[in-house]
């Protein structure tokens, strides 16, 4: 496939989906339009992925990707403060001429479209070499292609590693996305304080995207995925446990951050560990198995936490309550240990070398990157 027309393509497609969702105005066609636009997001992340490593040096793709994660994660807390005043602003504009209730969501969704339209345009414009183009790439089938990926991932114990862990990571990401809300609310905030929860993950994800890789620059990167994924699972383990929501904000940042290290460790290595013929088939069969994984926890964790329910333990004259969503991140934080420490040992460049030796290597700048 031309990856240039897919995303030029995706990104059109994607504009007249956001369009028409305030222009039809009902929920079928909401929840519709979104799935539609998932599809297509589908084929446009792939081929953007395995884009990037064609116009970009190696030694340049990790700040690259640093880049790309920051405009995606980073811009949260700053979309939500333009949601915000946006909110005001068409609030007193549709008191003075009478307009519907909607106006404010309706013309964020044309602003939306407008950004993909610019995307496309964008993308039109660049020259994208096209090295990637051969009979293989036309002729394979889409599932062909998805199975292509597949099969490479069996057989590479890095990438296999890489996409084990990736995918262990989205699985307790998406208990926390399923529960943060109630979790909030069993700890008596409402609904300010998930707001502030909200832009607090965000920040210290942005902050992990943009200095993590520096920061730990003395781990290689095979050594730092498993590492910070090992690292975000415990303090998801710690977040689980706490009773107090201002203690919650700081270690939320803090996972954050080592996600935000997990994350740009692992796409700057899918770029890198696989070649271009190969990397767009890879790029869509993680990510379409990513998706997949991210969707189920999302709508199986509230039921796991609904089930669990709420249990009191007794620790002499202490007396802590702890509601479904609790177990269920604790859960998903002890899987993201187990999972970070298997891709850690598959990955590792260091063999017979355990990790806290290269920790306390690492302290006194002994280990190399």
């Amino acid at each position: 496939f031309d990856r240039k027309k897919v995303m030029v393509i995706g990104d059109i497609l994607r504009a007249l989906l956001f369009i028409s969702i305030p222009i039809v105005g009902n929920y079928f066609w909401l929840y519709t339009a979104t799935v539609l636009i998932e599809c297509v997001t589908l084929f446009w992340s792939p081929a953007k992925d395995a884009t990037m490593p064609n116009l970009i040096p190696k030694n340049k793709l990790e700040s690259a990707n640093q880049m790309t994660l920051l405009a995606s994660y980073g811009s949260a807390p700053f979309a939500a403060i333009t949601f915000t005043l946006l909110t005001l602003f068409i609030t007193g504009i549709s008191a003075a001429f009478n307009l519907g209730s909607n106006s404010a969501v309706d013309l964020a969704l044309f602003i939306n479209a407008l950004s993909f339209l610019f995307s496309a345009w964008t993308i039109g414009q660049m020259d994208i070499p096209k090295e990637h183009l051969n009979k293989g790439d036309l002729s394979s089938s889409i599932f062909a292609s998805l199975l292509d990926g597949g099969k490479f991932l069996s057989s590479s114990k890095v990438i296999r590693g890489l996409i084990f862990g990736l995918l262990g990571a989205f699985i307790a990401a998406g208990a926390v996305i399923g529960l943060a809300r109630t979790f909030v609310g069993d700890l008596a905030g409402g609904d300010a304080a998930y707001g502030i929860l909200f832009g607090a993950v965000f920040t210290g994800l942005a902050i992990g995207i943009a200095l993590g890789p520096k920061i730990f620059s003395q781990f290689s990167r095979r050594r730092l995925f498993g590492a910070a994924l090992c690292v975000a699972g415990f303090l998801l383990v710690v977040l689980s446990l706490l009773q107090n929501l201002v203690l919650a904000l700081l270690v939320v940042v803090l996972l954050g951050m080592f996600s935000g290290v997990s994350w740009v460790t692992g796409f700057t290595m899918l770029g890198m560990e696989v070649s271009d013929e190969l990397r767009g088939r890879v790029f869509a069969f993680a990510q379409s198995l990513v998706r997949i994984s991210l969707v189920g926890v999302l709508a199986i964790s509230p039921l796991i936490a609904a089930a669990i329910g709420e249990h009191d333990f007794k620790f002499g004259e202490v007396e802590l309550t702890y509601n479904g969503a609790a177990f269920t991140m604790l859960g998903g934080g002890i899987i993201a240990m187990i999972v970070g420490a298997a891709s850690y040992q598959q990955m590792k460049d260091r063999p017979g070398v355990s990790f806290w030796s290269d920790v306390l290597n690492a302290l006194r700048g002994e280990l190399g990157g």
